[in-house]
C-alpha cells in the first residue's frame, strides 16, 4: 500500500555525568526450535533446528545442547537451553517463557540473570508430493504418501450449466471415487491431490503438508490455496518453574479450541518479537490488543507469526511499523507526504489540532493519512495550508503575490475559512476572495 521507511533514533546522553537506569524487566522470553525461514524446504526432506534462537533483544541464547538423533521422523530430541538478560536487563517470577516448535516444555530455573529451559521436539518433515495415478470410470488413485495420514483433493468439474467449479474432499486413504462428478449434467476435468497430517497436536506441527499435484504430476496452486511447503507451529508457554515433569506444559493429547486455533503460528519461525498480550476487546496498543507485543516502551504487532512492517490495519485503524516491526508515533514523512500517528500509534485523518495548531488530513482511499498543503476545498470552504508545515492559514495572507483573508474569529463562519464579498480592514474582498 504505501513505502517502508526505517527511522533512526538519537540517543543523548548528558556532558557532565552519566545518568543511573534501573534495570529493565524483561516480560517475555521467547525461544525457536523450528526451521529457520531461509531454509529452502524440499519434499521428502528432514530438517531441525541446529540451534536454540531468541526471537528478540532484552536477552540471549547463552548456551543450549541437543540430546538424541535429529534427523530420524518419530523419533523425539531434546533440547537444554539456557537464557541470560542483556545489559540493563533482567528476569523475575512473572517473566513468561515460550518455546515455539516444541512439544514439551519445562523451565528447570529462572533466577534475576538466567533461565534454563528443557523442550522436546521432534524432526521436521516435509510429505513428499502423491504420484502414480491411475483411473477408471468411477475411480482415481495414487501411491500412498509415507507418514500422510490422509488426503486433500480438489475435484475440478463443470455444473449442468457449464460454469466450472471446484469440489473440496477429503480421503483418509489414496483414492477417490468421481462417479458423481459426471452426473446430473455435471462434466468432471481433473483432481489435484496434496498429502497431509492430521492427527494429533504435538506431531502435527512437524509435518508440512505436500503441495497439490494433478495427475501428471505437475503443481497446481488454486486460488486461496497453499503453495509453499508450512509448518503449523505450537508455542508452549510457561509462567512458573516446572515441578519435574515436562507434562506441565505440553501439546500432548490437548485439544484445541477455536481461538487457540486462530492464534496458531501459520508460518515457520517468527521474526524478533517479545512483550505481553492483554485485553483483547482493546482497540490498540495502549490497552494490549491480542497479536500486539510490548518491549519496554515499544510496541509491536505480530501476524500470523510474524512482525508487521509498513502499514497495518488493526481494529479499523492504520498503524505504521518499522523494517524492525516498531510502531511508530508522531510526525512521520513517506516520500514526499506526511502523517501524524497519536501517542497509541493511530494514524490520525480530518480535522486535527497538534500543538495548538490546526491540521488536515485526508480521509479516502490511497491518500487517507496525508496532510493537506495548499489550497483545499473542504465542505464548500477554501483554506489555505502551509505548503512546509501544513499548518492552516488565517488573516491575511498573501498567495502568488495575491491577497487573501482567512477568518480569525467571525461567530457563524468556520475559522480558516476564506472570505469573499466582503470588506476587511477598509479593503474590498471579492467574490474569488481576492483583496481589490
Amino acid at each position: 500500500m504505501k513505502k517502508r521507511i526505517l527511522f533512526l533514533t538519537a540517543v543523548l546522553s548528558g556532558l557532565l555525568a552519566f545518568p543511573v537506569f534501573a534495570e529493565q524487566m524483561v516480560g517475555r522470553v521467547q525461544i525457536d526450535i523450528s526451521p529457520s525461514e531461509d531454509v529452502e524446504l524440499a519434499s521428502g526432506e528432514t530438517y531441525f533446528k541446529p540451534e536454540a534462537v531468541a526471537l528478540d533483544s532484552g536477552y540471549e541464547v547463552s548456551g543450549f545442547s541437543v540430546d538424541g538423533k535429529q534427523n530420524s521422523v518419530k523419533k523425539p530430541y531434546t533440547y537444554t537451553i539456557s537464557v541470560k538478560p542483556e545489559s540493563g536487563h533482567s528476569f523475575d517470577s512473572s517473566t513468561v517463557v515460550e518455546v515455539r516448535g516444541a512439544y514439551e516444555m519445562a523451565v528447570v530455573e529462572k533466577s534475576k540473570n538466567s533461565i534454563k529451559i528443557k523442550a522436546n521436539a521432534y524432526p521436521f518433515y516435509v510429505l513428499k508430493e502423491p504420484a502414480n495415478f491411475s483411473t477408471n470410470e468411477t475411480t482415481y488413485s495414487w501411491d500412498r504418501v509415507q507418514y500422510a495420514t490422509g488426503y486433500d483433493i480438489l475435484v475440478y468439474y463443470n455444473n449442468k450449466n457449464g460454469d466450472e467449479k471446484i469440489a473440496k474432499k477429503h480421503s483418509n486413504s489414496p483414492k477417490i471415487n468421481i462417479n458423481s462428478f459426471n452426473q446430473s449434467g455435471k462434466e468432471f476435468d481433473h483432481i489435484a491431490v496434496r498429502a497431509v497430517y492430521d492427527k494429533n497436536d504435538n506431531m502435527k506441527q512437524y509435518f508440512a503438508s505436500s503441495l497439490y499435484v494433478d495427475s501428471s504430476g505437475s503443481p497446481e496452486s488454486p486460488d486461496g490455496e497453499d503453495d509453499e511447503y508450512i509448518f503449523n507451529l505450537i508455542t508452549l508457554k510457561a509462567s512458573g518453574i516446572s515441578k519435574g515433569s515436562f507434562k506441565e506444559y505440553s501439546a500432548k493429547g490437548k485439544k484445541k479450541n477455536k481461538n487457540q486455533k486462530q492464534n496458531d503460528n501459520k508460518k515457520r519461525a517468527s521474526d524478533l518479537h517479545n512483550g505481553n498480550q492483554a485485553d483483547p476487546n482493546a482497540k490498540g496498543p495502549g490497552e494490549g490488543v491480542v497479536g500486539w507485543r510490548q518491549n519496554g516502551a515499544d510496541w509491536y504487532y505480530e501476524v500470523n507469526g510474524r512482525l508487521a512492517q509498513g502499514w497495518q490495519q488493526v481494529n479499523n485503524s492504520w498503524f505504521y511499523f518499522d523494517n524492525q516491526g516498531k510502531m511508530q508515533t508522531n510526525w512521520m514523512k513517506l516520500g514526499d507526504s506526511w502523517y501524524f500517528l497519536n501517542g497509541d500509534g493511530v494514524m490520525l485523518t480530518g480535522w486535527q489540532e497538534i500543538n495548538g495548531k490546526w491540521y488536515y488530513f485526508d480521509t479516502d482511499g490511497e491518500a487517507a493519512g496525508k496532510m493537506a498543503s495548499s489550497w483545499r476545498l473542504l465542505n464548500e470552504q477554501w483554506y489555505y495550508f502551509d505548503l512546509q508545515n501544513g499548518e492552516m492559514k488565517t488573516g491575511w495572507q498573501n498567495i502568488a503575490d495575491k491577497w487573501y483573508f482567512f477568518n480569525l474569529n467571525d461567530t457563524g463562519f468556520p475559522v480558516g475559512a476564506m472570505e469573499k464579498n466582503t470588506v476587511k480592514d477598509g479593503y474590498s474582498i471579492d467574490a474569488n476572495g481576492v483583496m481589490q
